[in-house]
């Protein structure tokens, strides 16, 4: 995947859980709010931004199309506003 480009899900190879395309299109919504890292320490003397964001704005994950291909992994954290409305969010509809 190349930034500023989608890949089609049947393109990806199937995971041990029998799904594909998990990462890359959209960042995806998790329904945790931001909170820290255990051990997070601010590496700035700066106003520590992201405490101000803890509680209040919502945790995305995994990239999107427009994020370089080092960042596209399920590790990649970003958070928004709940409210927000962009087009490099979305979601994935999961069955128990």
């Amino acid at each position: 995947l190349e930034r500023f480009d989608t890949t089609s899900v049947e393109e990806d190879p199937i995971n041990s859980m029998g799904v594909a395309g998990m990462i890359g299109n959209t960042w995806c919504w998790c329904k945790d709010k931001l909170r820290p890292y255990r051990g997070y320490v601010s590496d700035t003397d700066d106003e520590d931004y992201v405490m101000e964001r803890c509680g209040v704005e919502c945790v995305v994950r995994g990239g999107s199309w427009c994020s370089s291909r080092m960042s596209l992994t399920k590790y990649q954290r970003r958070s928004v506003l709940p409210e927000s409305r962009k087009h490099l969010t979305g979601f994935r509809i999961v069955e128990k």
